[in-house]
Order: C-alpha cells, then structure tokens, then sequence
C-alpha cells in the first residue's frame, strides 16, 4: 500500500467512523500534531507522540465537534509525505 492510498484510506475510516482501525494504523508515531500558536486553542491542539496520542486527539476532536462531512481529494505524494486537499463540514457539540 503506497502512502497516498494509506491516507485515502485513514480518511475513508474515519467517515465511518472507525477509530480503532486509524489508530491501529498509526503504530510508534513520534512526532505529530497541532501546532497553532494562539491564545486560545482547540481541545485537539496539542503534540502527538505515540498511538495514545492520536486516541487522546481524536477523543477531543469528536468530543468537541460532530463531523457532518469530510472528503479527503486530490492527495498527492511526495516520499514519505501525503498532501491532502480535504472538504469539512463540523457541528460545534454544546459548550
């Protein structure tokens, strides 16, 4: 499986809302995340290090927001780096 077809893949499981097989998927990660450098941040910005990392970001990114669409397109890769143009559309839940 080439690294575009992975992602392609990820985004497909994450619309159906399969978190477990995302994580799985994600193994030893060492360095990811949401930079954002702002006074106020979203609940899901923070440093991802390792596949608790990315079940913590994901708890905090479905705990705050409803995912009404996502459409991940024209993915292009260059080596171990995938770029994805994605379309969202989020439900802020109660706050």
């Amino acid at each position: 499986m080439t690294n575009i077809e992975l992602v392609s893949d990820l985004y497909e499981a994450f619309k159906r809302g399969d978190l477990p097989y995302i994580i799985e998927r994600f193994g030893d990660l060492q360095n990811s995340g949401i930079v954002a450098d702002a006074k106020k941040k979203a609940p899901w910005h923070f440093p991802l290090v390792g596949p608790k990392a990315v079940a913590k970001y994901f708890e905090a990114l479905v705990g705050a927001m409803e995912p009404i669409r996502l459409d991940a397109h024209t993915l292009v890769g260059n080596g171990e780096w995938v770029y994805a143009t994605v379309t969202q559309e989020w439900k802020v839940r109660a706050s």
